[in-house]
């Protein structure tokens, strides 16, 4: 299993104790992060979300919308 794999894995496991580093490394595999005036924006696919980061976690519903983000856009790569 490849580092990013195991790092989303870990992410599904425990979507309330997520960093804000590893947040942002799954977001870069599979997106772009884009700065805002107040909040950065994640960028997969065709999905944004807006996130904020200066906590010491990530809140899960953040988490919950980037997955499911990413889920649409690995069902889109199947497809093809």
């Amino acid at each position: 299993m490849a580092k990013i794999e195991k790092l989303e894995q870990k992410i599904r496991n425990n979507p309330k104790g997520v960093s804000p580093k590893d947040f942002e490394s799954l977001i870069l595999h599979y997106g772009d992060i884009k700065e805002h005036k107040s909040h950065p924006i994640a960028v997969i696919g065709d999905e944004l979300v807006t996130y904020a980061k200066d906590r010491k976690t990530i809140r899960p519903k953040y988490v919950g919308w980037i997955l499911k983000a990413i889920d649409k856009v690995k069902k889109i790569n199947k497809e093809k």
